[in-house]
């Protein structure tokens, strides 16, 4: 099938350029609207454009897998591994019979989708050890295509989601099944995922506590909530962050008038949910193991880059050949004006002399990028892959390299502050800061 060409266009409300293609007839039904609309991340239009390919070449891919096979059924291998988690926190959910409605096709995904959050180690916290057993499973279904076009389906359809939890008889716009629309559209939002994290959690809570009006909201449904999340299995710095997150559009009611004070202010949190473990560095063995195999070139030099300079993965995926420099002999990546976590992670970052790089133009890596510009999730799905094919110990994940790379300059007398600066590391004081 032929493809719509791309198109241009600047959102004023977030000021970013998107990406537009109009979906062709025969596929909107599993997509469930006329367009696809992907940001690019910046106000940039020299940028925007400069991305709109390979922005374009993911969503074509996506046209690619509903055409081929239009999937409404996943197969019986997907859904034994769906029904093995689910059965993990609703016992008695039959998920084929589930999924015979839309509803329920949402709630099992939602279902699924927080668990491999939780299990898949790659990108999240350590699983709950209650799950372990479940950890190749989770991580298999984060790799299945079919697994992700239906996840992708039920994003497109999640608007409709809150309708359904409450009373059709509701209209206030005081209900937070409607009053956090308000609150998603004017809220100036640095990152689409922080966006989309905060509507999935505001929707969970509604489905916990029950729809009300914002003004009856009280600390207790904050609890409520926790509680219910700690016995479905969820990691503590899950728990937190998705209260935070109703948390932010209390504290946002609160500043335009609509509620007295936000009551989810100084929860005691403690002993809900399981603590998230470090992760844990390579031995010279895996590493060398890991080395070992046949991989794709992009993928080598990742890995390669992974272990060398202590970047993060999303740091690394993102590089553009811009970013390169030599001043006195030394390479280095200029990452202070990168999309990166945090402040801290604005640095120079070191290239050893036995990284071997042949300059050129444009990204260095052609990893799909998300919303958000972050090619993580892409990138993730090709080194995960190469990683476990040698390394089952679900502690050792692609975050590991950075732990790796801050052992051996710990070896090697470097000093901590430096090794800080390197990896881009928060030191905590305010010397360390400037």
């Amino acid at each position: 099938m032929t493809y719509p060409a791309p198109t241009l266009f600047f959102y004023k409300a977030k000021q970013k350029w998107y990406v537009t293609v109009t979906i062709p007839e025969k596929l909107r039904p599993s997509f469930n609207r006329i367009q696809m609309r992907r940001s690019t991340g910046t106000a940039d239009k020299r940028i925007a454009g400069q991305k709109m390919h390979d922005i374009a070449a993911a969503i074509y891919r996506d046209f690619d897998r509903a055409s081929a096979s239009q999937v409404d059924q996943l197969s019986e291998e997907t859904l034994d591994m769906m029904q093995a988690i689910v059965s993990k926190v609703l016992p008695d959910t039959d998920v084929r019979q589930e999924m015979k409605s839309e509803k329920g096709k949402r709630d099992v995904l939602n279902i699924v989708d927080s668990a491999i959050s939780e299990l898949t180690t790659n990108l999240f916290s350590i699983p709950n050890p209650a799950f372990a057993n479940l950890v190749p499973i989770a991580e298999k279904l984060f790799l299945n295509e079919n697994y992700a076009f239906e996840m992708d389906k039920m994003k497109a359809v999640d608007d409709q989601h809150l309708t359904e939890i409450h009373s059709p008889n509701v209209i206030s716009e005081n209900y937070i099944s409607i009053y956090y629309n308000h609150y998603l559209e004017n809220r100036h939002w640095d990152r689409d995922r922080t966006k989309s994290a905060a509507k999935r959690a505001i929707t969970e809570f509604v489905t916990a506590v029950g729809d009300m009006p914002i003004t009856d909201v009280t600390k207790q449904h904050a609890y409520e909530y926790a509680q219910k999340m700690h016995v479905s299995g969820k990691a503590f710095k899950t728990i937190k962050s998705k209260i935070s997150a109703v948390s932010a559009l209390l504290t946002w009611s609160e500043k335009a008038g609509d509620i007295k004070e936000n009551p989810f202010v100084q929860l005691k949190l403690a002993g809900y949910g399981v603590k998230s473990k470090k992760y844990r560095p390579f031995s010279e063995k895996e590493l060398h193991a890991i080395f070992a195999q046949k991989m794709e070139k992009q993928d080598r030099l990742l890995i390669t880059l992974l272990l060398t300079t202590g970047m993060r993965l999303d740091e690394v995926a993102l590089l553009d050949w811009s970013q390169y420099h030599v001043t006195d002999g030394i390479r280095y990546f200029d990452l202070t004006s990168a999309l990166v976590k945090n402040e801290g992670s604005k640095r120079l970052v070191p290239i050893p002399d036995i990284v071997k790089l042949k300059k050129g133009n444009g990204r260095l890596f052609d990893y799909n990028l998300d919303s958000d510009g972050k090619a993580s999730t892409s990138a993730s799905k090709h080194v995960m892959k190469i990683v476990r094919n040698v390394v089952t110990d679900k502690e050792k994940v692609i975050h590991s390299f950075r732990g790796t790379l801050k052992d051996l300059m710990r070896d090697v007398d470097v000093k901590k502050d430096i090794s800080d600066f390197i990896t881009g590391h928060s030191m905590g004081d305010v010397a360390s800061s400037y």
